[in-house]
């Protein structure tokens, strides 16, 4: 299993995952070619997705849905709160045929993976995901104010991991956004701050992970020096820790 993270912001989301026989993403948040131009350059080709997985439906994670749907044959898997406000947004919605709901906290053998849909804690409804294949594993979670400590035994079982790391308290604090927009990015419907991720993963990483891919990083509110200070520094990880980028794709990454 690769995947490769094509975006990752609070200005579009979406996260590229194949296996030998199949392509998936999960989110959509920005255009269709510019996903295509940087996914182009890593040899992939993004008419042969499958299925693409939402998160939810904050625009970051679905603005490119429509041209995507008109580029490829995907089915698309979301919760029932998800499609239901694409139904509302894309009046022809209902009628592709090719959109499937799915329950948080249920197994679902899709194509050749095994998804858990996971429900994490934000202002919408939102789903993360934990991807499981030829006993690899994944998990993405992101936009969430906790991380559920009922997921905390799948975290200790993950290969990969794409984990919330999305400002830095004090700086976003002495920041000038609105005190509205800051109270609600700390609240627990919010975002995970740098501290909560290192918390997070001190507590519950164990050997078996060997990438971390730290996501939805605030482009005003954090900095690479400050979650170099917050949570690669002492969190002394063995393994690859990447920062996402919202304007570029990381390299791929081999789930092995």
């Amino acid at each position: 299993m690769k995947f490769v993270v094509l975006a990752s912001g609070s200005k579009g989301n979406c996260i590229y995952i194949e296996t030998q026989n199949h392509k998936i993403l999960v989110d959509v948040g920005i255009a269709y070619s510019n996903a295509k131009t940087r996914a182009e350059k890593l040899g992939i080709d993004l008419s042969e997705v499958d299925a693409i997985f939402l998160t939810h439906s904050h625009i970051d994670h679905i603005y490119g849905l429509a041209q995507f749907l008109k580029q490829t044959k995907a089915t698309v898997y979301a919760s029932y709160d998800t499609h239901k406000y694409l139904d509302h947004k894309y009046k022809y919605y209902n009628s592709l045929g090719n959109i499937k709901v799915i329950e948080a906290d249920a197994l679902y053998n899709i194509l050749d993976f095994s998804v858990v849909p996971l429900q994490l804690v934000h202002d919408f409804p939102c789903f993360g995901y934990y991807f499981i294949h030829e006993e690899k594993t994944l998990m993405i979670a992101t936009d969430t104010g906790i991380f559920p400590e009922k997921y905390t035994s799948l975290l200790e079982a993950t290969d990969a991991l794409i984990i919330e790391a999305n400002h830095d308290i004090d700086t976003l604090i002495n920041s000038d956004r609105h005190q509205m927009l800051i109270d609600r990015i700390l609240s627990a419907q919010g975002h995970m701050s740098n501290t909560a991720t290192h918390y997070l993963l001190k507590q519950f990483l164990t050997e078996r992970t060997k990438i971390i891919v730290l996501a939805h990083v605030s482009e005003e509110c954090n900095s690479d020096d400050e979650i170099e200070r917050d949570i690669i520094k002492p969190l002394d990880f063995k393994g690859d820790i990447y920062i996402a980028r919202q304007n570029q794709a990381l390299p791929i990454l081999e789930v092995k």
